[in-house]
């Protein structure tokens, strides 16, 4: 919708997904295992409070009806973000339930997941600089994994459409206290046509 006020709504139908990579016809019958009826909402608020702070806030949420047997999958999330001048936090939080009822091989035994984002962000001309944390939690049966990731990096603007970026990034997964670390540091060529 517009906005109105600072706040925005949104919507979203789907009658089933099992035409999901596309196809001749979106009357597809949803067979066992599919999901049907997929709705998604969502809303978001912008406001700017006393000596130029700035505020976001925002939810959103999606299900859908599983054919035959089955859980029902879900998701739902939310968000915050403030901003004063050139610093800007953001954190979020988003849960899936029975998300192995959609997602095939990848999430087949997932029961939920549980995920927060925090990040902040400092902007100098045309440069950004920024440091972001994960964490993750998901039940998998009798399986318990954890996901921890921190990343340090930043971008600069070069001329209108080409800008640079670095990053570090350290991975930590565990499951079932099994634990395993990836670190990475990377360069990027961002280009704009």
């Amino acid at each position: 919708t517009p906005r109105l006020g600072g706040l925005q709504l949104g919507v979203s139908f789907a009658p089933n997904n099992a035409d999901i990579y596309g196809g001749e016809s979106n009357f597809v019958a949803a067979s066992d295992g599919q999901q049907e009826d997929i709705l998604e909402f969502s809303v978001n608020y912008k406001m700017y409070l006393m000596d130029g702070v700035r505020l976001k806030l925002g939810y959103t949420e999606a299900e859908g009806s599983t054919v035959g047997a089955g859980a029902d999958p879900e998701s739902y999330g939310y968000g915050a973000q403030i901003a004063y001048q050139d610093i800007t936090f953001g954190v979020n939080q988003t849960t899936y339930e029975n998300l192995g009822a959609v997602s095939g091989d990848k999430y087949a035994a997932s029961d939920d997941i549980e995920t927060t984002n925090y990040a902040v962000v400092y902007k100098m001309g045309a440069s950004k600089f920024g440091i972001g944390y994960t964490d993750s939690e998901e039940t998998a049966g009798a399986d318990n994994i954890d996901y921890q990731e921190l990343m340090i990096g930043g971008s600069t603007k070069i001329s209108d459409g080409v800008s640079v970026g670095y990053y570090y990034q350290d991975t930590e997964a565990s499951i079932n206290e099994q634990d395993a670390d990836v670190s990475l540091v990377g360069l990027t060529l961002a280009l704009q046509f």
